[in-house]
This record gives C-alpha cells, sequence and structure tokens, in this order.
C-alpha cells in the first residue's frame, strides 16, 4: 500500500474578497517529512522547493514541521470559486538532478521525480 504523504491533496475552501492577499492555503503532512520535499538553487543561490504553479498568483512556499503552507494573492478579476493547482516534486536520490532541461533547452522540474499535485480553491465573494 503505497503511503499517504498529505492528509488530504485537497485544502479546505478558503471565503476571500475579491483583491485580497497573502491568503494562506495549507496542507498537512499525513506520513511526509519535510525533508522528503526536493529542492533546488535558484539563480541567486537560493534554496527554493521545487514546486510548480499553475499561475503565479502563488506566492512563496513556506515548509513547516508538520504542513506546506502557500500564500495566494487573488487579481481582484474573479468572482465565485476559483480553484488552482500546484505540483510538489520529492527527493530520489542524492546523484539525480531536480532541474533538468528539456528538448527546447529550458529549465524544468525532472519528470522523473515523484510528485502530487495539490489543490485549493477560493470562493471570491464581493
Amino acid at each position: 500500500m503505497a503511503r499517504k504523504l498529505f492528509k488530504s491533496t485537497v485544502a479546505e475552501t478558503v471565503d476571500i474578497k475579491a483583491g485580497q492577499k497573502n491568503v494562506n492555503i495549507e496542507w498537512p503532512f499525513e506520513d511526509l517529512k519535510p525533508h522528503e520535499l526536493a529542492t533546488y538553487k535558484d539563480s541567486s543561490g537560493n534554496d527554493k522547493l521545487a514546486i510548480a504553479f499553475g499561475c503565479g498568483c502563488t506566492g512563496t512556499p513556506e515548509l513547516l514541521s508538520d504542513r506546506l503552507c502557500v500564500k495566494y494573492n487573488d487579481s481582484g478579476n474573479n468572482k465565485g470559486l476559483v480553484s488552482k493547482a500546484l505540483t510538489v516534486f520529492y527527493k530520489d536520490s542524492e546523484d539525480t538532478p531536480v532541474r533538468v532541461r528539456n528538448e527546447k533547452g529550458v529549465e524544468i522540474f525532472n519528470p522523473n521525480l515523484g510528485k502530487t499535485v495539490l489543490t485549493f480553491s477560493v470562493n471570491i465573494k464581493d
């Protein structure tokens, strides 16, 4: 039986106001340890979590001992239910690169790494 890494891959829906910033979204861990998440160095040499965001409205992730948190920044252009997704990548081995270049030479997350798609929704009110 596969390990259940997050308690749920779907975060609780949050009610927000249009244009609201820094809305906390979180996914508690079930059987995942923070050191199991893949990391890489950005162009400035800073350590970053290997997370692919579906859009630019989700801010810097924060890794706590028992959960993964991100901040959502609403553009103010939508009303009602808006759903988003992000992909979290896991460490494989020390010699498996986290970032690789695709056939067009663009740097991407290594598709051979284990991964989980996490989703969340915000209900945008007037």
